[in-house]
């Protein structure tokens, strides 16, 4: 079965030009050009500091059939713990990203939490990003600046002072996806939730 998203998920805005707490040296980092920028390169380990937490979530399992060919981080993503919510976004379980994404699971009714990040320069320019090949979730997929998962542990449950356990993961993944180390929850304005159903390989 193919990987897919069905979610309850939490839009996030990140407006340098509005967010006093960014650093002017971060500034440099968003300003895109006009002509098209070549693609980042593949993820490695060396760009991240957040492999240890991904490891939190790994279980003694055989590795799926589908997994062939990933590297053993992309693999240990899909163990990670996402928040399984009813269609309030009130919490009812955990389960692992790979279960979470299996359409079988999603066609009867399976729901995770989810994000999505819309980071814009001074100008007013949106960030977009193709995720990486090695990816197995939706790889190659042009996407907004970040879209990911907050996980099933306190710190990123927390639904209190305007939903900062949300901000609290979108802070983790952009650091782990595209290397950005300068932000705070601070940094993040919380838009809105929707629910949404998305199939990755046209399944």
């Amino acid at each position: 079965p193919g990987c897919s998203c069905a979610c309850r998920c939490s839009v996030l805005s990140l407006s340098l030009a509005l967010s006093l707490s960014v650093s002017p040296s971060l500034l440099h980092h968003f300003s895109f050009p006009r002509s098209p920028s070549p693609p980042l390169p593949p993820f490695t380990t060396q760009h991240t500091s957040i492999t240890s937490l991904s490891s939190l979530f790994l279980h003694a399992m055989s590795v799926p059939s589908e997994f062939a060919g990933h590297d053993q981080y992309q693999i240990s993503l899909m163990q990670e713990q996402c928040i399984l919510v009813n269609e309030r976004d009130e919490v009812v379980g955990a389960e692992s990203k790979h279960v979470c994404h299996l359409m079988e699971n999603i066609n009867r009714g399976m729901l995770h939490r989810a994000f999505s990040v819309f980071l814009f320069n001074t100008r007013g320019e949106l960030l977009l990003h193709q995720r990486a090949k090695s990816k197995i979730t939706f790889p190659l997929v042009w996407t907004n600046t970040c879209c990911s998962h907050p996980l099933h542990f306190e710190a990123e449950m927390d639904r209190s002072n305007d939903n900062i356990g949300v901000k609290r993961a979108a802070v983790r993944k952009l650091e782990d996806e595209l290397g950005i180390k300068e932000l705070t929850t601070a940094d993040f304005k919380y838009i809105t939730r929707l629910h949404y159903k998305g199939a990755s390989d046209d399944v």
